[in-house]
């Protein structure tokens, strides 16, 4: 809607220059305009573009992950549509298993990346063999999780379940490390040990 406005404020802008009588003061006055546009102009690119990354930082993320990791470290990936960009950049030993399960490439729909009962990240880990003593949980733009000036693990207005994800994590591993990336967050799980009886 401001567009129209844009073009107003560029011709009076240029109208008023235009009266600016030709000599030393107009070349002054120019000269100095220019000046001021060049440095909001940067500053505005500087603010817009600060991160140096896209949503999400996946090629830092992918690195990040493949100068700590072991085999045999599953990559937990929450959502699913968050984790395809990882899969582009990634290129370990371990396999990423988007959650609640892989993206369907024939039909968008926000409704299949809600998590519904913690069986579904059970049946996830099932994928791949082994006691999963060690992961890592890939968490993306979506995952806003205890920010409350944003709208928590939302896509489109569908709410994700996020908090069935952490009470897995709560239950069942303790987090060794976190690293936060622009839009996303890594964090390396151990599984607890059972409780002697």
């Amino acid at each position: 809607y401001g567009y129209p406005l844009l073009l107003v404020m560029l011709l009076t802008l240029f109208s008023g220059l235009s009266l600016l009588p030709h000599g030393q003061s107009r070349q002054r006055v120019l000269g100095g305009l220019s000046l001021l546009f060049f440095l909001l102009y940067g500053s505005s690119m500087m603010i817009n573009y600060s991160p140096l990354a896209k949503d999400g930082d996946w090629q830092r993320v992918a690195a990040y992950i493949t100068s700590l990791e072991q085999p045999n470290q599953p990559i937990l990936g929450f959502s699913a549509e968050a984790m395809m960009p990882l899969t582009y950049y990634y290129h370990g030993p371990n396999q990423i298993l988007p959650l609640p399960h892989p993206v369907s490439q024939n039909v968008y729909r926000p409704e299949e990346f809600v998590l519904h009962q913690e069986s579904e990240i059970s049946t996830a880990l099932a994928q791949v063999p082994g006691d999963h003593a060690e992961i890592w949980l890939v968490t993306g733009p979506r995952y806003i999780l205890g920010n409350p000036d944003k709208e928590p693990c939302q896509l489109f207005g569908t709410h994700l379940n996020c908090q069935i994800l952490e009470q897995f994590v709560q239950k069942n591993y303790t987090v060794e490390q976190s690293q936060a990336f622009y839009g996303s967050r890594v964090r390396f799980l151990r599984q607890k040990l059972p409780s002697p009886s």
